[in-house]
């Protein structure tokens, strides 16, 4: 044996896991609340002009960002639940073997 271990608290694995899942919905709520008042805001904008073009592709570019952001999110968040799970695995074999 090693002497290494690995304590897995499930209550902190469940607390990560829900935060990170507000955080996504936050960031994609708050999101669409500031460009639906970008776009309020320029509405009068014709978006055959320069500068509204450049806006709609700003625009496009943050969105895609914001994307690859929550799905890192949600890979993190993935990849906890998959541990929880090797975590409890690991412990009904442990209870199996000591038993």
């Amino acid at each position: 044996m090693s002497g290494r271990s690995l304590v897995v608290r499930f209550e902190s694995l469940d607390a990560v896991e829900r935060a990170l899942t507000a955080t996504h919905d936050e960031i994609v709520s708050r999101l669409d609340e500031v460009l639906a008042q970008v776009d309020t805001e320029l509405g009068g904008w014709s978006a055959t002009t320069a500068s509204r073009a450049v806006e709609i592709q700003y625009q496009r570019h943050l969105r895609e960002s914001v994307d690859r952001l929550c799905r890192a999110l949600a890979d993190v968040r993935d990849a906890l639940t998959r541990v929880r799970a090797d975590a409890h695995d690991t412990e009904v074999r442990n209870v199996a073997v000591i038993g």
